[in-house]
């Protein structure tokens, strides 16, 4: 009897449902290989930031491809637009201080 293949999330690879493990959301399945480049080691080298509020701090992401802002908790693992699902995303952590420093730079 055939081993079912479960796809990858994030790389779209099919895998048995022996090797599969579970996203940071706890709905998304992963192949080894990215949970071993997203949530294991966003374990082992992040810990949860918590602000004083109590609540996760999210950092803001902008998608490379269709220009898409988002934000994520630190401890989710698929780094993928949520729009149009393009891999390349850049961190969106321009404000307009920010903007107006660099603009009076040059």
């Amino acid at each position: 009897m055939e081993d079912v293949l479960y796809p990858c999330k994030r790389c779209k690879m099919r895998v048995p449902f022996k090797d599969v493990h579970y996203a940071n959301n706890g709905k998304d399945l992963l192949c080894p290989s990215c949970y071993t480049l997203t949530v294991k080691k966003q374990l082992i080298t992040e810990k949860h930031e918590i602000s004083s509020s109590g609540k996760s701090i999210k950092e803001k992401y902008v998608c490379v491809k269709c220009r898409y802002h988002f934000s994520y908790t630190k401890s989710e693992a698929a780094l993928r637009c949520p729009f149009c699902g393009h891999k390349e995303v850049l961190k969106d952590d321009y404000t307009a201080e920010k903007l107006l420093k660099e603009a009076t730079e040059y």
